[in-house]
């Protein structure tokens, strides 16, 4: 009888503890949603921290690169400690056909970030957390080397003549006959929305793109709408996440300016 009493005690004990311990997660869980939810964020996955390891998407996985930020909104924080997992979506910022900044939301995706030591403290979360995902510091019109920079009008009576390149900021430069230019190695085409294809909405949207010196797309302005917002937004995020060959310049990669169109068309 003692036995069976004691046995009963324990696992009382123990259905005690275990309880008080999930309501202690959750009411972490809380503070760690009101502080995070809803940020917008740089993605910093290229440094390394020994107290955690992070679990990326494949294809943010391929988007990074020291030339080119990784632009987050943090949309959910779950904690399965010692797990944090993390769904956010991507916001590309990009120059509208007036000059206005926007940003175009892209889809969740799963981040996972797993803390090394059994039972963290909240302080390690955050710790985590601000590595990860630190907050931008930095208005989005204020990013150096990331907007293609405005250039004057070719002179239409020398359009089909050869057209050196020009430095039209500095380090940035036009295509022109005197390098090679940037040739797409993974350019897939963008997303046609269903809810535009049902209604058989065509279009062509203009853009101008910065290609970095590594063949990355940094920083877009769309010059032309296609007259759909949606197609608009499909084209800046294909074109955002694109790899192209660098331009060659005197045998050396540059940065470039380059016209890119993207076509919406239902045969």
């Amino acid at each position: 009888m003692k036995r069976s009493c004691l046995a009963v005690l324990v696992i009382l004990s123990l259905s005690l503890s275990l309880s008080a311990r999930a309501d202690k997660a959750k009411d972490l869980e809380r503070r760690l949603q009101a502080g995070y939810e809803g940020r917008v964020v740089r993605l910093d996955a290229q440094s390394t921290d020994p107290a955690f390891k992070l679990r990326l998407p494949k294809q943010v996985r391929r988007l990074l690169n020291p030339f080119v930020p990784v632009h987050l909104e943090l949309r959910s924080l779950k904690l399965k400690p010692p797990k944090l997992k993390v769904k956010a979506r991507p916001v590309v910022f990009y120059k509208d056909p007036e000059g206005n900044i926007v940003g175009a939301l892209g889809y969740d995706e799963k981040y996972e970030i797993r803390l090394n030591s059994r039972e963290p403290n909240e302080e390690s979360y955050r710790r985590a957390l601000d590595h990860v995902f630190p907050p931008l510091t930095e208005k989005p019109a204020d990013w150096s080397n990331y907007w293609p920079p405005a250039q004057t009008p070719q002179d239409p009576k020398r359009e089909n003549q050869p057209r050196p390149s020009r430095e039209i900021a500095p380090e940035i430069f036009t295509i022109g006959d005197d390098m090679t230019p940037p040739a797409c190695l993974r350019c897939p085409d963008p997303e046609y929305p269903e809810a535009v294809r049902r209604k058989r909405i065509q279009g062509l949207a203009i853009s101008r793109a910065l290609i970095t010196e590594n063949g990355r797309v940094a920083g877009i302005q769309l010059t032309k709408s296609s007259g759909n917002k949606p197609l608009d937004l499909s084209a800046i995020a294909a074109i955002s996440r694109w790899k192209f060959t660098p331009a060659i310049q005197a045998g050396q990669p540059v940065r470039v300016v380059m016209v890119v169109e993207t076509k919406f068309y239902l045969y």
